[in-house]
């Protein structure tokens, strides 16, 4: 008996299935890989709810999702495919070839009150192949049914040029198969590697040294600006953007230009919010240093004038020297005289582009290098920072 079969059965012996909570709902809140489950095991939340629903243990399930109502979340992250080396044994699974069985799975957790983010591929290598093979129209045809309910990524990581399996061009392409799938209504996510919040392409901007894609090196790269100058970059050869990292969002026959939201993920180890004691790692000023990287992003993405309590007072020094202090307010001049771009200030067919802070601890927790303190700590600091939406929070 499938999952989705015993699925029917519980249903119908006592589950009092009620409204399905929309997107416009509230904000992304999630806790993907950022807590344990009722016997005290890691969380991680797209493996632990393919492998519990491939295998027909919904009993699994129903206890972890109590852990996450107590803990006041909303949201689940759920995947097409998946496995991550030891964790849950080594277990893996994979609905490709019958997406219904992962349409199943986001039906019953909407039945339960959660909304379903889902990825539709993992963007590992090879995975490419599955924007052209028919593999993600058909998952997206499964899902699209759910466009209302439920939030739409292309994959994890998804950016070549720090190591993940799609070009720039790619990754559009991918967008764009999953638009015409879910149509207009559907929510789409782009997460990039450590860092990056924006789809547009990046190798480098040393003319005299033209950098060797090690993935994919038959697309190449191509060379944006002035050589004679070497004021310019190098870039995928097939990104749309030409690399523009705020006109990448605006370029319309783009799948860019379909972005509805950004999932932001921040560096591991020192530079990330993760730690067993103590604090995570400091700049110069006291500091932790995923701070810096997180404000100049939030800085872009949110409306100008949003209040940014937990940024005021924060210190940097720019490339000539000259200290920065935070006001304490998006898009407002700060210390030196510098006001930061607003990416979204003039119009955008699908509107400004949310941002999530998403993957900030998974890394280290799922290895019991990282406490439930600085899961907390990040969680707040996050919201200190005027962002509502977050993949990785313990209240």
């Amino acid at each position: 008996m499938t999952t989705a079969a015993t699925y029917v059965i519980l249903s119908g012996v006592g589950f009092q299935v009620g409204p399905w909570p929309r997107v416009d709902a509230g904000p992304v809140n999630a806790s993907y890989c950022s807590h344990r489950d009722h016997e005290g095991s890691v969380c991680f939340d797209p493996i632990y709810f393919g492998v519990y629903w491939d295998r027909g243990d919904v009993a699994e399930l129903e206890a972890c999702l109590q852990v996450k109502r107590d803990l006041g979340l909303t949201d689940v992250v759920i995947a097409v495919q998946g496995g991550y080396g030891s964790y849950l044994g080594g277990a893996t699974f994979d609905f490709r070839s019958d997406p219904t069985q992962l349409r199943a799975l986001a039906g019953w957790l909407l039945d339960r009150g959660f909304r379903p983010l889902i990825y539709v591929c993992t963007a590992d290598g090879g995975t490419e192949k599955e924007i052209y093979d028919g593999t993600m129209a058909r998952t997206c045809g499964a899902l699209a049914d759910l466009v209302e309910h439920a939030w739409f990524s292309i994959g994890w990581e998804v950016d070549r040029d720090r190591g993940g399996a799609f070009t720039a061009g790619q990754a559009s392409d991918a967008l764009l198969v999953c638009r015409q799938a879910l149509g207009d209504k559907a929510l789409l996510v782009w997460h990039g590697q450590p860092n990056r919040t924006t789809p547009a392409s990046y190798w480098g901007s040393d003319y005299h040294h033209q950098p060797t894609p090690g993935y994919q090196p038959e697309i190449g790269v191509r060379w944006v600006g002035d050589p004679v100058k070497n004021d310019g970059a190098w870039i995928d050869a097939d990104d749309p953007s030409n690399g523009s990292e705020q006109g990448a969002f605006f370029v319309e026959g783009s799948g860019f230009a379909e972005i509805d939201m950004v999932f932001f993920q921040t560096d591991h180890g020192s530079a990330g919010p993760s730690y067993v004691s103590g604090d995570p790692g400091l700049d110069q000023f006291g500091q932790p240093q995923w701070w810096g990287r997180t404000l100049e992003c939030l800085d872009r993405f949110l409306p100008a004038g949003t209040p940014m309590p937990g940024a005021a007072g924060y210190q940097r020094y720019d490339g000539a020297g000259v200290l920065h202090i935070h006001p304490g307010v998006s898009g407002a001049r700060d210390s030196a005289g510098y006001t930061p771009p607003d990416w979204f200030h003039e119009p955008r067919r699908r509107g400004r582009v949310r941002w999530c802070l998403f993957e900030t601890v998974p890394y280290e927790y799922m290895r019991d290098q990282c406490s439930d303190d600085a899961v907390m700590r990040c969680t707040e600091e996050g919201r200190s920072f005027g962002c509502i939406d977050h993949g990785c929070v313990q209240p």
